[in-house]
């Protein structure tokens, strides 16, 4: 695990803090698709959706290829994440003739099932997407790679997850909607709090006791104004340290980061509220609206009250 809970450190507190915050501001949202039924011969292509795609396999087996790389075989009790949307396919055994994936949505029934193949040797797979707003981009999506494996022995729970998401989808329970949306983000986060050390730079960040301190601190008071040398006596480093190893993990300077944190901040409340831009721009951390929306603008190529009117109401 990227986070890890011992004796005398905690480091896990503060990153799980910073994952949430990030996943709110974003608005990731997760929408169960499908439980596809798949009898041998079958095979699935799907497109770049612009869409985080998700296929765990709750009974047998099948191949899965990215973009016209190798095969790969995904087990029962796998997970296999496309957090891009990137191109690619699905199949019992290469070579047999696939269908386009987007049609599987006209073939979905009543219970929330789809039925391809044959006759032959059975698989099921649970399907789904993940979206969140692309305008606020965030190192932690951004440097996730464009596959990522969740293997049935490291990740237990996925499974129990799959089938809770499955068995509240049939029917027509009041909120199943909502429940089974909210069970698709969790085995993303699941996902994330689970990856390996090195497999991604802002989780490595938060791994990382003095960086970890530094982004928590932005986090609980993105207002504030910070310096590197504020933040570097916060978490009792020198602002050398500090500097190198937060750009050298999160991909970008301290100062860099806590801007687009404020950002991230600023059009969630232009967004979901009624506030006039300078209380917004106060809010974050300005101390006039003409700085505010020059950072605004800088940072989302619009100015605040454009970002407004493009934006669902509260």
């Amino acid at each position: 695990m990227v986070i890890q809970i011992t004796a005398t450190s905690r480091q896990d507190l503060p990153s799980i803090d910073v994952i949430s915050d990030v996943l709110r501001s974003i608005r990731l949202a997760g929408t169960l698709y499908f439980e596809a039924h798949l009898s041998a011969p079958w095979a699935i292509d799907i497109a770049n959706s612009g869409f985080a795609n998700f296929h765990h396999v709750t009974t047998g087996s099948c191949w899965v290829r990215f973009e016209g790389g190798p095969w790969s075989e995904v087990r029962e009790g796998e997970t296999i994440v496309f957090p891009h949307g990137a191109t690619h396919s699905l199949c019992h055994e290469q070579g047999n003739r696939a269908v386009d994936g987007r049609s599987l949505l006209d073939r979905v029934d009543d219970d929330g099932v789809v039925r391809l193949g044959g006759q032959g040797a059975q698989t099921t797979i649970v399907c789904g997407h993940f979206s969140y707003d692309r305008e606020l981009s965030h190192p932690l999506l951004s440097a996730l790679p464009d596959v990522i494996r969740g293997e049935a022995g490291r990740y237990p729970g996925w499974t129990n997850l799959a089938q809770l998401a499955v068995a509240r989808s049939a029917g027509l329970a009041p909120g199943r909607q909502a429940l089974t949306d909210r069970l698709a983000e969790v085995l993303l986060i699941e996902l994330l709090t689970e990856l390996e050390d090195g497999q991604v730079g802002f989780l490595r960040a938060l791994a990382d006791p003095t960086v970890a301190a530094a982004l928590h601190a932005i986090h609980a008071n993105p207002a504030h104004p910070w310096t590197v040398a504020d933040l570097a006596a916060h978490v009792a480093a020198s602002r050398s340290t500090l500097a190198g190893r937060f750009t050298e993990l999160v991909g970008e300077s301290p100062i860099r980061y806590l801007t687009r944190w404020r950002m991230h901040q600023a059009g969630h409340l232009l967004r979901d509220t009624t506030l006039p831009a300078a209380r917004v721009a106060e809010l974050v951390g300005y101390s006039t609206p003409f700085s505010f929306t020059k950072a605004f603008v800088r940072e989302l190529g619009v100015p605040p009250t454009v970002y407004r009117d493009r934006s669902p109401g509260p």
